[in-house]
């Protein structure tokens, strides 16, 4: 016999709560919300390439605050006898150390911002996904509940034909009619599958329809409506024609000689020779033509980029404003119970058609009609919850990451 090292009450409580938790297994998962969702997401390779350049341009910054050149060392023996050695720090008399490091610090920027931008598409990305497969989610139940009713549609028919009420043509509408439904619930199973597989590859997390919440709307907080900073693309690109244009300086620099200054030493069996030295390499044919060249090539290209993003920028932001006013607008004016009216508007029907009241053609074509209008209430929530991440995305909200991006 089993006994309890706890007060027989609290024995009992603890009993019936198990019991309840086994008894409904459901209960004890744990939604998985759109947070979690992006969360995952953001473990995308595109934003591990991304933080990977971060690292590499900070890294090249530190490195261009030390000697642009290192030191020198020379050394040869003539004849066994005669020892000549110099050490020499080479230096550049154009500012080309000083272009170098202005290239680096604009470039880390840029990188940064990339970074960034990069984030915010991904996490953007993972909650329209999220939606889309709510709103799959949320149909296939519509189409599953119209192929329930045609079902039972066909069995009441078909009883009235048993008893002579209902001509055969009723029945074999009535069974066309099933076969409509049950073409529209495989479509709709369709649908979410795809929807799953496009979540579960944005987040590389295993998906099921049943663990996801069920509002389009939990995806696409609202918008913060707050000031509109300057865009993370668009820092980058200006960040990148601030790098380029130093590029452009740098390779102008490397086309003037390099002066290197040290000490030196000339040693022989007779004498011995040290002091201060200065070396200079004069080319005389390569003044570093192609990568002037290159480099003014890459400030018109970076100029250019930076022109079609701030464009492009502008342009998304002022069309995600519109279509997230129109969305809004148009899901308040047609309230957030379209679904609910439509099961109600389905019972009146059912029992319009059992009354006598309404003949089989009208029954059937008012079904269709009430589901399209479920499934259609439900994909303008979805179509919503898409205007919203797109103003976000446009306006670089940080309510788009988890926990608002802090």
């Amino acid at each position: 016999m089993l006994s309890l090292p706890f007060p027989g009450w609290v024995g009992w409580i603890l009993l019936a709560a198990l019991a309840l938790l086994s008894a409904n297994p459901a209960a004890q998962a744990t939604p998985l919300t759109p947070d979690d969702v992006v969360q995952a997401a953001l473990s995308a390779p595109e934003v591990q390439e991304a933080d990977a350049a971060v690292a590499t341009a900070r890294a090249l910054r530190g490195q261009s605050t030390l000697l642009l050149h290192n030191p020198q060392l020379n050394a040869s023996l003539v004849a066994g006898d005669r020892l000549e050695l110099d050490v020499l720090q080479p230096l550049s008399l154009g500012g080309e150390g000083l272009a170098t490091h202005r290239l680096a610090a604009r470039s880390l920027e840029s990188a940064e911002a990339t970074a960034l931008r990069t984030r915010l598409e991904v996490a953007a990305g993972a909650r329209l996904a999220y939606a889309d497969a709510v709103v799959a989610g949320r149909q296939l139940a519509i189409a599953a509940s119209g192929a329930q009713l045609a079902e039972r549609l066909t069995a009441a028919v078909q009883r009235k034909h048993e008893e002579g009420e209902a001509a055969l043509l009723d029945l074999r509408l009535a069974r066309m009619a099933e076969a409509q439904a049950a073409a529209r619930l495989l479509d709709a199973r369709t649908a979410q599958t795809e929807a799953l597989r496009a979540l579960s590859a944005v987040t590389g997390l295993v998906i099921e329809g049943d663990a996801l919440l069920d509002d389009p709307l939990a995806s696409a907080p609202l918008v913060s409506g707050g000031e509109v900073a300057e865009r993370s693309d668009v820092l980058a690109a200006r960040s990148a024609l601030a790098a380029a244009e130093a590029e452009r300086t740098r390779q102008r620099a490397l086309s003037l000689p390099v002066v290197g200054v040290g000490l030196a030493l000339d040693q022989d069996s007779t004498e011995t020779v040290y002091g201060p030295a200065v070396s200079l390499s004069l080319p005389l044919f390569d003044r570093n033509q192609s990568g002037r060249a290159a480099a003014k090539g890459g400030v018109r290209a970076a100029s250019a980029q930076l022109a079609r993003t701030e464009s492009v920028a502008d342009t998304e932001r002022r069309t995600a404003e519109v279509r997230h006013q129109e969305a809004e607008a148009l899901q308040g004016g047609l309230g957030d119970d379209l679904v609910a009216e439509g099961e109600a508007a389905l019972e009146s029907v059912s029992r319009g058609y059992a009354a006598g009241q309404l003949d089989l053609i009208a029954t059937v074509l008012l079904q269709a009609e009430i589901l399209e209008g479920q499934t259609a209430a439900i994909s303008l929530i979805g179509r919503v919850a898409a205007a919203r991440i797109d103003l976000m995305l446009s306006t670089e909200d940080n309510t788009l990451l988890p926990g608002g991006g802090q």
